[in-house]
């Protein structure tokens, strides 16, 4: 916006400045300002001896050498240019000639600074105009919705804490200068020979006092930090009080509001603690609970299925295994959330880890009339039995959910030096190539199709969790509509007696 109005200043021939937020910002404006001078051509080509009008403005920021930022003073001051593009840099202090606009992009922060800029234009006491352009920037909006924010009330303090480092250091180089200045005007009245025999000796005097005040200084800074880390990450009254007997009264202030604040949020986050620990519980007590119909109706299929007809049969042997699998992310949710873990590392038969992972997915994997081909030999690999037979199970549900017509699983094993690839591909509906970063992700579907309005996002975002818990890697590939790969990597291991 501010590019835009620029060209229009300068048609009218204001005199004006811009003021950016930024060196950055400065040079964008100045950029696409003077591009549109070129192209729209204003002003023609023959304003001040033929002169394009794109160079009756020009840029001021830090970063300029002194010369350059005198000429382009010079030249303002002169009539020569008609605006600058700048930073807070010609704020104030400066002299660029008589202004009658200014054109402030973005809020910049302080009404100080707001008024400051807005009296560049104006001082000879001649009519001027201020545009304050705002941004999409918080305080900008606030602006926007309530402007009498801004005039209602008067600029901001000028606040110095007179303990700052900085501060005590400037005045105790002043002092202490003033002071030699002092004994050498007095040794040189009284005495020349003196003065020049004692000068040295109050000088290195001087210097000796300056280190041991500043090593004395500088540790008490070090100490309030310290102290003040502390507080912030355990701001506990013990501490408080321990910060508070280390600053001064004003800053003490603003320390006991602080540790209100953090108390508060503090108090509020171990309810919340709480709240979602007693929640977790709840909904694992209500999954082991859900095992108990789940064991009768497996109990119903196993002795009394002869008195069922066959379609019966097949529903609830589906309903079950649609349940089991969702108890058995509830567990492992939990699980994976717990700060104790109950993993047994061994080698594990991969043909037989996966055999009982098929059989239980067998009602859903025949309903779906599904086609497996398992490449697999006696291959063993180093892991926890249960967390790999979870993360296969997931897998072989992700297949089942986005199956195909006739639908196929391969399972196959490549080895390498360093690793075991784990590699399970089915013929599916795939995921797309822009949604395949994300498929790991909590509650991530992808893009919406039939099979994935009933997704969770969980299931994969489980599989990724147990993999990082064992220390596997996963890596995943998928062309749309061709089918989905998921590859494991085990590590190999090494010992003093092989694998």
């Amino acid at each position: 916006m501010a590019a835009g109005l620029i060209p229009e200043l300068v048609e009218e021939d204001h005199h004006f400045i811009t003021f950016g937020r930024s060196r950055r910002n400065v040079e964008v404006i100045l950029k696409e300002a003077k591009d549109k001078l070129d192209a729209a051509g204003f002003l023609g080509m023959a304003r001040v001896g033929g002169k394009n009008p794109a160079d009756l403005i020009a840029g001021y920021r830090g970063g300029y050498t002194p010369l350059e930022r005198k000429e382009i003073e010079r030249k303002m001051t002169e009539g020569e240019l008609t605006g600058l593009v700048s930073t807070n840099a010609l704020e104030l202090g400066i002299d660029i000639g008589k202004l009658d606009a200014t054109v402030i992009v973005g809020y910049p922060g302080t009404r100080a600074s707001f008024w400051q800029q807005s009296g560049r234009a104006g001082r000879s006491g001649s009519a001027c105009v201020n545009y304050l352009i705002l941004e999409n920037e918080p305080f900008d909006q606030y602006i926007a919705i309530d402007p009498e924010w801004l005039f209602s009330r008067e600029s901001e303090n000028a606040i110095v804490d007179p303990d700052n480092l900085l501060i005590e250091l400037a005045h105790l180089r002043a002092a202490l200068l003033g002071v030699d200045c002092f004994c050498a005007i007095i040794l040189w009245i009284s005495d020349i020979q003196a003065f020049q025999t004692l000068s040295g000796l109050v000088v290195l005097t001087s210097l000796l006092l300056f280190s041991a005040i500043l090593f004395v200084l500088n540790k008490r800074e070090t100490t309030r930090r310290e102290l003040f880390r502390d507080f912030l990450s355990d701001p506990t009254i013990c501490n408080e009080e321990r910060l508070l007997s280390a600053i001064s009264r004003e800053e003490g202030e603003s320390i006991r509001l602080l540790a209100s604040v953090l108390q508060e949020h503090k108090t509020e986050s171990n309810s919340m603690a709480d709240a979602l620990q007693d929640y977790e519980e709840y909904v694992e007590g209500w999954a082991h609970e859900a095992k108990t119909p789940l064991s009768l109706l497996t109990m119903l299929l196993d002795n009394r299925s002869n008195e069922m007809s066959p379609p019966l049969q097949a529903k609830l042997d589906y309903v079950r295994s649609q349940l089991q699998e969702d108890v058995t992310q509830m567990l492992y949710y939990a699980r994976l959330k717990s700060s104790t873990k109950d993993y047994q590392f061994k080698d594990i038969n991969l043909n037989d880890c996966l055999g009982e992972v098929l059989e239980d997915y067998a009602p859903l994997l025949e309903e779906k009339q599904f086609v497996i081909i398992n490449k697999l030999q006696s291959e063993t690999v180093y892991t926890d039995r249960r967390g790999l037979q979870f993360m296969l199970g997931q897998i072989v549900s992700n297949a089942i959910k986005y199956s195909s017509d006739s639908p196929m699983l391969t399972i196959s094993m490549i080895h390498s030096e360093i690793a075991d690839v784990l590699s399970v591909e089915d013929n599916g509906i795939g995921v797309k190539k822009y949604d395949l970063p994300y498929i790991f992700q909590k509650g991530f579907t992808g893009d919406s199709t039939d099979s994935r309005k009933k997704a969770t996002g969980i299931g994969l975002y489980l599989v990724k969790k147990m993999a990082d818990d064992l220390n596997l890697r996963l890596e995943a590939a998928s062309p749309w509509e061709k089918g989905f790969k998921i590859v494991i990597f085990f590590p190999k291991l090494k010992s003093n007696g092989g694998k």
